[in-house]
């Protein structure tokens, strides 16, 4: 698979509708169960996007396969969501979106990356884990697993 992945684009809005119009039910359920997703992303192509979040997309002949993003980037340590198409699972584009993540943060000085995961959704759960995070806890507010990766300090 050649799959490019870059930032968002403002042309990107076409791809981003057709990518949440193809997600199964699953993924749907672990993602975007609620519609806040969605709604958060397509916030980047409206007239009030928010400057504290940054969005990369995985394209594969011209189509949206996955996409990651980061938010709360003015503090040290960010959250991350990320979302790979069902047809491309098990190919590794979760490890190469998380990657484009840490690249992101060591470049811009962030300490650590936080995200939170339906306790059902083993698949990403071993990925998390295979990209170096930690389960730290279950999140008092949603009841889903915490993970947490930290930069090493550099000597």
């Amino acid at each position: 698979m050649d799959i490019e992945i870059r930032p968002f684009r403002g042309e990107d809005k076409a791809l981003v509708e057709a990518f949440y119009a193809q997600m199964g039910y699953e993924t749907t359920f672990f993602f975007n169960a609620t519609g806040y997703n969605y709604r958060r992303t397509m916030r980047f192509f409206g007239e009030d996007p928010d400057p504290d979040i940054r969005h990369w997309a995985a394209i594969l002949d011209g189509r949206m396969v996955g996409y990651v993003f980061v938010w709360q980037i003015s503090k040290k340590i960010v959250e991350m969501g990320i979302v790979v198409a069902d047809d491309c699972k098990g190919k590794h584009l979760g490890r190469a979106l998380i990657d484009t993540v840490k690249d992101w943060c060591r470049a811009n000085g962030k300490g650590g990356i936080l995200l939170t995961t339906h306790p059902a959704n083993i698949r990403g759960q071993m990925l998390y884990r295979r990209s170096g995070f930690e389960h730290i806890g279950t999140s008092n507010n949603k009841g889903e697993f915490l993970f947490l990766y930290t930069f090493p300090e550099e000597n």
